[in-house]
C-alpha cells in the first residue's frame, strides 16, 4: 500500500467569524496538498496554503 502525506491549514478569522475554504471539483475543503521530497509538514501545509489561497500564514496551533 502506497501512503500518502498530505497536509493543510485552517484559516480562521475570529475577528471577522469566518474560515477559509477551497472548492475543488464541486467540493469544499481546506487548503492542502502533497508533501514535497525534503519538505517538512509544516513547511508544506503553509506553502499549500500560500498557493492555494494567496493568505501568507503562520502556525499558531497543530491538531
Amino acid at each position: 500500500m502506497n501512503v500518502v502525506i498530505k497536509a493543510g491549514c485552517i484559516l480562521i478569522n475570529k475577528k471577522q467569524r469566518t474560515i477559509a475554504l477551497v472548492v475543488q471539483n464541486g467540493e469544499y475543503s481546506f487548503p492542502k496538498g502533497h508533501l514535497e521530497r525534503n519538505e517538512t509538514i509544516e513547511e508544506c501545509a503553509i506553502r499549500e496554503t500560500i498557493e492555494e489561497t494567496g493568505h501568507d500564514v503562520k502556525i499558531l496551533k497543530k491538531l
